[in-house]
Parts: C-alpha cells; structure tokens; sequence
C-alpha cells in the first residue's frame, strides 16, 4: 500500500480531502519505479547515490542505447518487488534528443503492470 499518485503530475492526489492509497501490488509497484526512474542520482539531499545516473552517464554526448537502456533495466530490476521485466521498449530521437522508455514487469505477489511510460531528454 503507498499514496495514490497522480499519473502525469506525480503529485500526491487529494480527493475531498481524502488522500486515496493503492491496493494492488502492481499499482505500488509501478509507482516506486516510475519514482525511480525520473529521479536524477545526486538529487535527494539525505542519500545522493539514489536515483538515475542522468548527468553521470546518460546526458553526454555519444552515449549509446544500449548503454541507456541498461542502466534503466538495472535500475527496474533492483527494485526489490520486482521478479522480471516482461517488456521493454525504448527510443531514442535524436531529433528532439529525448528518450523514451515503456515496459511492464512482473511483481513479487506474480501481478503483472501496465505499462510503465518514461520520456526524458537527452
């Protein structure tokens, strides 16, 4: 169980004055990752090895996919209610320089997620 975040925000949801909690695995599940993933190595002040290696290893120039794309699966799967990913998707437009990342894995209670959507510059 954790607070209900809101899908696009990630704000905490307040509804009449009622803060809404998950219930299923994968919803708990899915919200540690996507926290995961969109918080940047360095950012929380108490514990500044936590998060996504962004400016360490992924926003430099000539990084490969590859490489990107490992970084976050090693991420995904070091959550500890995570068994596997079950899929995984990424692309990377040079265009916009931006990443984008989708997947689904299977939870410690054997729940599978929605997909997971990720979109970062790089």
């Amino acid at each position: 169980m954790d607070i209900l975040l809101h899908p696009e925000t990630h704000d905490a949801l307040f509804i009449n004055g009622i803060t809404p909690v998950t219930y299923e695995n994968r919803l708990t599940v899915a919200q540690k990752l996507k926290i995961k993933l969109l918080t940047f190595q360095g950012e929380w002040f108490i514990n500044t090895t936590t998060g996504i290696p962004y400016f360490q290893q992924i926003l430099k120039r000539g990084v490969s996919k590859l490489t990107i794309d490992t970084i976050f699966q090693e991420a995904i799967l070091s959550e500890p209610d995570v068994l596997e990913i079950i899929e995984f998707n990424s692309i990377i437009d040079t265009e916009t320089r931006s990443y984008q990342l989708s997947f689904k894995v299977r939870t410690n209670s054997n729940q599978i997620t929605n997909y997971i959507d990720i979109l970062q510059g790089v």
